[in-house]
């Protein structure tokens, strides 16, 4: 019923109800390719009429967006990216190296010999990456906190910006939350 309108003459619908109707075309295309190439997966998949900017994420045990840091312990004071290693591809870490940010997770490829010249340096750097793992534990905790005590899992809003807003209003509170309890308790 939308092509038998000529493009530029207005639909007699306010645009709030014809606004999913736009989405249901492009989400048949998808449909129809994901079901031609018998695959779960295409690029920028619609999963939500009312809401096709929601994108699907990976689902794990624990997962979070990774937290930008100073690392103080570093001598040249060199950025490091705590994230989940789910978030280790080639991309994100091209991206972390262009960037000079090191990322705290296991490197890619396989794992170098053990020979008596190079035991120290790994047995450093798996010591390392374990001390670096192991901060990671109060952001999880934090995520797990947000989403089970604070409903951040359960977000209602449809449009994206609302949907940020309420997201950061979350996290906001948080963060008033441990401000109180350091400054009043």
């Amino acid at each position: 019923m939308l092509t038998e309108y000529t493009p530029g003459t207005p639909i007699p619908l306010p645009n709030w109800f014809v606004a999913p109707y736009w989405v249901l075309p492009q989400l048949y295309r998808q449909q129809y390719a994901m079901y031609k190439t018998n695959t779960r997966r295409c690029d920028d998949r619609i999963v939500s009429i009312s809401q096709p900017h929601l994108r699907p994420i990976i689902r794990k045990a624990r997962q979070d967006s990774g937290i930008w840091r100073q690392n103080k312990r570093e001598l040249d004071r060199q950025r490091l990216a705590h994230a989940d290693t789910l978030y280790g591809s080639r991309d994100n870490r091209s991206y972390l190296e262009r960037n000079h940010i090191r990322f705290a997770g296991k490197p890619l490829g396989r794992p170098p010999k053990s020979t008596p010249e190079n035991k120290d340096e790994l047995m450093h750097l798996k010591a390392q990456r374990r001390q670096e793992y192991r901060e990671r534990i109060p952001i999880e905790g934090k995520f797990g906190q947000g989403k089970y005590g604070y409903r951040l899992n359960n977000i209602r809003a449809r449009r994206a910006d609302t949907s940020a807003a309420w997201i950061n209003s979350i996290f906001l509170v948080m963060n008033l939350l441990i401000l109180v309890r350091v400054l009043f308790v």
